[in-house]
């Protein structure tokens, strides 16, 4: 935030507040460009007989991967839409869990619903037991509140440059917005380049075989 304000020649706290909104929304905007690696690795809950939704984590943002420990079955992850529509004559059906598919909606919850968007997963078959899950998944980043907090993804450099950007623009300068904007979009290729550069790593094709089921 003082790194923004020293560029664009404004250190007051009022405009620094400003700047604080910048650094998040760029911050935010990063994490969007690419799976980054900054996950919850041993997220598990257990599902009840008859119930097939059930709301996650708060800072859940994308799962690897869905398991069911108690049975040894690789869950699959489709639309709500595919659900219901290619699986209509036993949509209430129940058993064990093959696909799940994620949505959000507003708490509405009595007798005080917050109006908070939540995350929830809704399974098919719907169980008809307990069933340990297992569904590690990559955190979604909050915004930062406090002068200490820092985020979960070395990407600082690259904040105050998009930051600075949204500030000149701000201030009416809008060339110089513009430079600062690109210096941030090349900083962004170069992180992900950083990331996926792996000389140790074998990328190839991993082919799944063809589901039947999900034909109309």
């Amino acid at each position: 935030v003082a790194g923004v304000g020293t560029r664009v020649g404004d250190t007051s706290a009022t405009f620094a507040t400003e700047i604080k909104r910048y650094v998040n929304f760029r911050y935010k905007e990063i994490w969007e460009r690419f799976n980054w690696g900054t996950i919850n690795p041993t997220y598990t809950f257990n599902t009840s007989a008859g119930t097939a939704d059930y709301k996650l984590a708060t800072n859940f943002w994308k799962p690897l991967y869905c398991f069911d420990n108690t049975n040894d079955i690789d869950i699959k992850e489709i639309t709500l839409q595919e659900m219901e529509r290619n699986h209509t004559s036993d949509f209430h059906s129940s058993g064990s869990p093959l696909y799940y598919a994620r949505y959000d909606k507003l708490n509405a919850d009595t007798p005080n619903p917050t109006g908070a968007l939540e995350k929830w997963v809704r399974f098919f078959p719907s169980p008809s037991a307990t069933i340990a899950i297992l569904m590690p998944y990559q955190i979604q980043p909050e915004d930062m509140t406090a002068d200490g907090d820092l985020p979960i993804l070395d990407c600082d450099y690259e904040v105050e440059l998009g930051a600075t950007a949204d500030a000149w623009r701000t201030k009416r300068q809008f060339a110089k917005a513009q430079d600062f904007d690109d210096q941030y979009e090349e900083h962004i290729k170069h992180m992900i380049w950083r990331r996926e550069n792996e000389p140790n790593r074998i990328i190839q094709f991993a082919p799944n075989t063809f589901d039947p089921e999900q034909l109309y």
